[in-house]
């Protein structure tokens, strides 16, 4: 089961909470083939050494790529069974277009995390204009159905659990999202023109 994450990693990020459930699953389940593969990382060796120190069984299970041209990007992804994405609150970014055009199972952490809202607060300094939805990912990765919103850690560990279970059974993880094509680059570059 291969899990990608590519882009930017933000202070605001639940980086370490994630990591540590990765790593008790993988230590719980100690035959499961679970692979987490992060391409094109903002932050590489600092990440590297933070998995190599504080989360040894994940160290063996993850692995890097240096950044890509889109096209290579792609197809990395493409082999990838599931995604996993950070929250932005009211920003979407892109990543999550990508993601959706990839039709794979988005894991969006966290909806509503202790540890999340800590470093939400202490980091997340982008001005927002009053009344701004700060749901913006979880709205469309919910109205696609196309992934998990997971509220928190422990909701994590669930959401592994039975993704594991579903791909021992099957080899692979359905994703069927509906209403993509409104959030294609063709169709937000026709609501800019």
């Amino acid at each position: 089961l291969t899990i990608a994450f590519t882009g930017t990693i933000s202070g605001w990020h639940p980086v370490e909470s994630v990591f540590r459930v990765f790593d008790e699953f993988i230590g719980t389940h100690p035959e499961a083939a679970l692979c987490l593969r992060m391409i094109g990382v903002s932050g590489r060796e600092a990440l590297e050494e933070s998995i190599r120190t504080k989360f040894p069984n994940l160290a063996r299970n993850v692995t890097f790529t240096g950044r890509l041209p889109n096209d290579e990007m792609a197809l990395e992804l493409a082999k990838a069974n599931a995604f996993l994405m950070f929250n932005m609150y009211a920003y979407s970014g892109t990543k999550v277009f990508d993601y959706l055009a990839l039709r794979r199972k988005i894991i969006l952490c966290y909806s509503d995390d202790p540890e999340a809202r800590q470093l939400k607060f202490q980091h997340y300094k982008l001005d927002l204009p009053p009344g701004a939805d700060e749901h913006v990912l979880e709205r469309i990765v919910e109205e696609t159905q196309s992934g998990v919103v997971v509220k928190d850690a422990l909701h994590l560990r669930e959401v592994l659990t039975s993704l594991y279970r579903e791909f021992e059974h099957s080899r692979r993880i359905a994703c069927e999202p509906v209403g993509t094509e409104k959030h294609s680059r063709r169709a937000h570059a026709e609501q800019l023109a």
